[in-house]
């Protein structure tokens, strides 16, 4: 099992069993993927995958036709020259991103505050914020 298969199933907090055993079934779908030209992969990935609705940035001389398909969990990607450019979503949704990538920020920093022993006790912390 490669080195990358290892890192995925820690990220996912799965067994390299588990990833071996995707592998194994998805080996023809990925073996069909591999012989696609990018450009069709990441498209096909976007829809399937994500869900996106994928126009060209033409279409939004009609922009009321391409903003009817945007809803929550069903963003827009505008191509360019046939290559995903931009993407448009609901704000909530875009605020809920926002939220996600500050509180993983957050995370982060703490990490490696804990990794550095930048850390208190409960009894301490409990002291210091008077609760």
């Amino acid at each position: 099992m490669g080195d990358c298969s290892c890192k995925f199933a820690c990220l996912l907090d799965i067994s390299t069993e588990v990833v071996y055993i995707l592998k194994v079934k998805f080996a023809n779908l990925l073996d069909i993927l591999s012989k696609l030209d990018y450009n069709k992969v990441s498209k096909i990935l976007r829809k399937v995958v994500f869900g996106m609705t994928i126009v060209p940035v033409s279409d939004l001389r009609n922009y009321n036709k391409v903003l009817n398909q945007v809803s929550y969990g069903n963003e827009v990607a505008l191509t360019k020259n046939g290559k995903a450019q931009y993407a448009i979503v609901e704000m909530e949704e875009l605020e809920r991103l926002r939220a996600e990538r500050w509180l993983m920020s957050e995370l982060r920093k703490s990490e490696i505050d804990i990794a550095a022993g930048r850390v208190t006790t409960l009894a301490d912390a409990r002291k210091e914020f008077g609760i």
